[in-house]
């Protein structure tokens, strides 16, 4: 979440030139909450979200230096999306142990063929364990900015299931 949708690094930066000498920019109260939003951030999520075939989670590690990081970035993705987004915020600290079926109505269990977790880091919180594909996110990555991740999704998922 932080950084492949909201701009984590550039608040953090902005806020240590501001006060140098905050030493954990993100233990701020409503740090995450005050986050914008990157570009084309929104026309993705909402384009894939709209696709019957995708359930869209937003799986982030914590911010152990801010109680109130939970709180704040179900708020934000509430504000910047819809309810039903921000009810599929997942915080975990070891990205491998997401489990979408945990989510799930036990007495309706939604079937998921596949899972894609689209990260800004490929390892470090779990991401090399993960049971699903990573799709390396960010400048310099594989998939540079959200126009790639669209394209991949059309490209080897959408076309075939249409």
């Amino acid at each position: 979440m932080d950084d492949t949708i909201y701009s984590y690094k550039k608040s953090y930066e902005q806020k240590k030139e501001k006060n140098p000498d905050i030493i954990y920019p993100q233990s701020e109260e409503k740090y995450f909450l005050n986050l914008p939003l990157k570009k084309d951030a929104k026309e993705t999520i909402t384009y894939l979200a709209n696709q019957e075939i995708f359930e869209i989670f937003f799986l982030s590690a914590p911010s152990l230096k801010n109680p109130h990081c939970f709180t704040e970035k179900f708020l934000a993705i509430q504000r910047d999306f819809w309810d039903k987004l921000a009810q599929n915020l997942c915080i975990y600290s070891d990205k491998s142990a997401f489990n979408p079926l945990d989510f799930s109505d036990p007495k309706n269990p939604k079937k998921f063929d596949k899972l894609y977790l689209v990260d800004d880091y490929n390892e470090g919180k779990g991401q090399e364990f993960f049971r699903g594909e990573v799709l390396h996110f960010g400048e310099g990555n594989t998939y540079p900015d959200r126009k790639t991740i669209k394209r991949y999704f059309d490209d080897t998922y959408l076309k075939n299931n249409k």
